[in-house]
């Protein structure tokens, strides 16, 4: 079974590089976050001299990393549907869903093998981007605590996001479906954060499970150096929600 999940995540990881897409979204991740770091450094050593001059005390190093990752999340939310969109959708396109209904692998073979290899591109986008705490390494004092908690949270907040555009690809009939659909619900459930204070509907239990939702706040605990259960279980059974879901889409369809 896993040399099997293998095998399928190793096909999909490299026909992101087969084409221009892999490339694209790399360097467009990384490009826009290099974008970002160079103006906060700059802001960071501005608000360094003045706090010099003024006696009074200066930003920490670890924010330039905080808003630098803050500004990950925004962009996975255009990155992480791209990745997912021809998961499913790309093989009815490609007419070739029908071989992999046929196959003699299990729904949740071919679902883990879809997810391992959007993940493994996630991964990707992440080792690139450890330019950047190796930077701050370098040329500053970082504490490696803050920054390894700060990873762990953008790499589960990303695989989580991947469970989601898999499930939406597994129901769509074309990637360009899939790519806006997942854009839209990872971008309101980045919102939730800033809609549930505002959310009276007087009803205690649905106005936390609201606020429950919003990933932001959970990933916004790895910034601060938190990693508590209660944010990794919340990434950990969103994705389990989403690949479970994607599983029942898949078995609809073959066996239908």
């Amino acid at each position: 079974m896993i040399q099997s999940i293998l095998t399928l995540a190793g096909r999909d990881w490299q026909s992101y590089f087969m084409s221009m897409r892999g490339p694209s979204i790399l360097f467009g991740f990384l490009g826009f976050l290099g974008l970002f770091f160079f103006i906060w450094v700059q802001l960071y050593d501005q608000q360094q001299i003045q706090a010099i001059q003024t006696g009074m005390g200066g930003p920490t190093i670890e924010l330039i990393l905080s808003q630098v990752l803050r500004a990950a999340d925004f962009f996975l939310v255009l990155v992480v549907p791209a990745i997912t969109m021809s998961s499913f959708a790309g093989e009815r396109v490609n007419h070739t869903f029908k071989l992999l209904q046929s196959s003699p692998l299990s729904s949740w073979s071919v679902v883990l093998g879809k997810f391992a290899a959007s993940s493994g591109m996630v991964m990707t986008l992440l080792i690139g981007a450890l330019i950047f705490p190796f930077y701050t390494i370098a040329f500053g004092n970082p504490d490696l605590g803050v920054v390894t908690s700060a990873f762990i949270g953008i790499f589960l907040l990303a695989v989580s996001q991947v469970s989601l555009g898999l499930w939406v690809s597994s129901l769509s009939k074309s990637p360009t479906t899939s790519y806006f659909i997942t854009l839209l619900v990872l971008f309101l459930l980045m919102l939730i954060n800033g809609i549930a204070p505002n959310l009276q509907t007087g009803i205690g239990f649905f106005d936390q499970f609201v606020a429950y939702l919003s990933t932001f706040e959970h990933f916004e605990a790895f910034l601060e150096g938190q990693i508590g259960l209660k944010h990794i279980m919340f990434f950990v059974l969103f994705t389990y929600t989403f690949l479970f879901l994607t599983v029942v889409s898949f078995d609809s369809k073959r066996w239908s």
